[in-house]
């Protein structure tokens, strides 16, 4: 059994609980030789007291913002892993500074926009914002063709 103080411990400020993230984490990583840990923050000293023996934080784009301060107070922090597409919380300044990598989940919804574009091309082509403000009447209700 590995000693509870030098298990690694991933702690997740996304809005899952251990339930959700265990069966993916367990798939790379034996359950027994890490700690994971969901939480909510409210204020800067309870970001710093969660993180400063965090080994791995999973983050999205919700609150707390990873300041030079948090990432500094992070001593022991070896990635910060985002579940969404972009890095706008965290510094990544200070990042790069401390040595923190910080990764995110870059093409997460690719396809997604890839049809999105298409959508609005061929709409705009086809004039469609134009014909669907044709067929309402005045207090917006739609009419009949």
């Amino acid at each position: 059994m590995i000693d509870e103080q030098i298990k690694p411990k991933i702690v997740s400020f996304l809005p899952f609980t251990e339930e959700y993230f265990l069966p993916l984490i367990s798939r790379k990583i034996d359950p027994s030789k890490f700690s994971l840990q969901c939480c909510k923050v409210n204020s800067l000293e309870d970001t710093i007291s969660v993180v400063k023996d965090v080994t791995i934080l999973l983050h999205g784009p919700v609150e707390p913002y990873l300041s030079r301060e948090i990432l500094e107070s992070a001593n022991k922090l070896e990635l910060v892993q985002f579940g969404s597409i972009g890095y706008a919380q965290i510094d990544l300044e200070a990042a790069t500074e401390l040595n923190i990598p910080v990764a995110n989940n870059a093409g997460f919804c690719a396809t997604s926009v890839a049809e999105y574009t298409i959508y609005a091309i061929l709409s705009l082509l086809r004039k469609m914002h134009i014909a669907a403000q044709a067929v309402k009447k005045e207090d917006g209700t739609p009419t009949r063709w």
